[in-house]
């Protein structure tokens, strides 16, 4: 049964998913910074007295900035203008020395790009890919006729395999949120797949113009001061639109997927849930385009899906609806009765002779009965 107390209990459940986690910020007792979850920035002219090692952010360093020992990024970009004592690591991401950097170390990038500037300055090593001695963490060697001068093979292959670690962790996420969605709200989601399955056309036109409309709408109001907060809520609303609506696709995948496999027993719906997920989320993953394009088909179906049955609230007409009796077949009936009743008026002039010679044998019985 649909209560506001599941739908609260819900929506703080996808708010904790979607919503990214609150950075983590831990300083050490040499003046070290270790952040977890969020982006650092030394502005110009300040000064950091320690390591700096950050998972999961960007660091950018302003000109004039100085951070007094090593910057090791994981999982993020770094952008330096100011000037590091240290070395400077970065592992599966990006960085970026501007004119004015200064790195009195080594400069290592793994498993992603470097873009160095003219005027740059950097006192030790420029190691891109697993080179120098830290590539004694990983003990295998590639050809240098595989490699280009831009783009080693062996960067191409540490960032795939980021990107792969990436795609299962949201899988995973978004299979954990529809096992979540299918106990909470079973009856709606079910309503939803179903409206999918039997008006994908109609689903298609009204989620895509949703998905466009509301995201330009909400781009526009992040430009303006005082509505951006609205242009913050409306696209959360979208997200957790589109997100239901995967998840009904996913289910009705599923579904249609154990049935394919001839499965006698019938699947929980937790089962088939997990199944379509895993197979419409991975199928985004394809490349030249056809992921995105499979995303937006698959999340606009779902949001329009959503918006008609109002959350998997309501239902939502078949192409090809039976009109109620007490509207499209009341002006025929009443032809009916009015061609009835003509025809009984003209019947009626004879009437009168049927009914005497239907009525003469009873007489004749009770005229019988005298006489005997």
């Amino acid at each position: 049964m649909f209560t506001v107390k599941k739908l609260l209990i819900l929506c703080l459940l996808v708010l904790a998913i979607l919503v990214p986690a609150t950075p983590v910020f831990a300083d050490g007792p040499n003046g070290d910074k270790v952040i977890f979850g969020g982006d650092f920035t030394l502005p110009s002219g300040e000064t950091l007295d320690g390591n700096l090692v950050v998972f999961g952010g960007n660091v950018t360093l302003e000109e004039d900035s100085r951070v007094k020992g090593d910057v090791t990024l994981m999982g993020g970009n770094v952008d330096i203008a100011g000037q590091v004592d240290g070395d400077m690591v970065v592992f599966g991401g990006n960085a970026h020395l501007r004119a004015t950097a200064v790195v009195d170390g080594q400069v290592v990038v793994i498993g992603g790009l470097l873009q160095r500037d003219e005027g740059a300055k950097v006192s030790g090593e420029v190691i891109e890919g697993f080179e120098g001695r830290y590539s004694r963490f990983f003990n295998f060697r590639l050809p240098r006729h595989w490699q280009t001068e831009r783009y080693p093979l062996e960067n191409w292959f540490f960032g795939n395999v980021m990107r792969a670690l990436q795609a299962i962790f949201f899988t995973l996420a978004i299979m954990a949120l529809g096992v979540l969605v299918i106990i909470f709200l079973p009856r709606q989601t079910n309503q939803v797949a179903r409206v999918v399955l039997g008006s994908p056309l109609p689903s298609l036109g009204v989620g895509f113009t949703i998905l466009t409309v509301t995201t330009i709408l909400a781009v526009l109001l992040f430009f303006t001061c005082c509505f951006s907060p609205f242009g913050l809520l409306l696209l959360l609303a979208l997200v957790i639109a589109v997100l239901f609506g995967w998840i009904a696709i996913g289910l009705m995948v599923g579904q249609r997927f154990l049935e394919a496999l001839n499965v006698r027993q019938p699947a929980s719906e937790v089962v088939a849930v997990l199944i379509g997920l895993l197979i419409i989320t991975l199928l985004t993953y394809v490349p030249y385009c056809l992921g995105f394009l499979f995303f937006v088909v698959v999340a606009s179906i779902g949001l329009g899906a959503v918006v008609l049955t109002r959350f998997g609230t309501q239902e939502y007409p078949l192409p090809t609806p039976v009109p109620p009796a007490g509207e499209a077949w009341l002006p025929e009936e009443h032809e009916e009765s009015e061609t009835s009743v003509t025809e009984s008026e003209e019947e009626g002039e004879e009437a009168p002779p049927e009914t005497d010679a239907e009525e003469s044998p009873p007489e004749d019985q009770g005229s019988e009965t005298v006489g005997d």
